[in-house]
C-alpha cells in the first residue's frame, strides 16, 4: 500500500514552555532539537520500513492538516491515484 509520511520541519521550542512554566522538571530548554532530530530519525526508519514516500519540507509544526492543508490533500489524493493505477493494472 503507498504510504506517505508528512513530518514537520520546525524543531520543538520549549523555550515558550519553559517561560509558561508547563516544562516539566528536569527538561533543559534547549532539548527541542534533540527531540526534534530524533523524531525525524525515527520518521526516516519508518518510511525505509513502509518504503514510504518522506516529506521533510512541510513548512508546517505538529499541525500540518491546519497549517498547510493543500499538501495534505495532495498526499491523500497521491496514494488514492495509486492505489487505483494498481487495481487497474490487476485487473488487467
Amino acid at each position: 500500500m503507498p504510504v506517505i509520511i508528512l513530518t514537520s520541519d520546525q524543531p520543538y521550542n520549549l523555550k515558550s514552555l519553559a517561560t509558561q512554566g508547563s516544562l516539566p522538571p528536569g527538561i533543559p530548554v534547549d532539548f527541542g532539537p534533540v527531540v526534534f532530530k530524533a523524531h525525524v530519525a525515527g520518521q526516516k526508519t519508518l518510511a525505509e520500513r513502509l518504503d514510504a514516500r518522506l516529506i521533510l519540507d512541510t513548512h508546517a509544526s505538529h499541525y500540518i492538516q491546519t497549517e498547510q492543508p493543500q499538501l495534505v490533500i495532495n498526499s491523500i489524493r497521491y496514494v488514492v491515484d495509486k492505489l487505483r493505477s494498481r487495481a487497474r493494472s490487476d485487473r488487467d
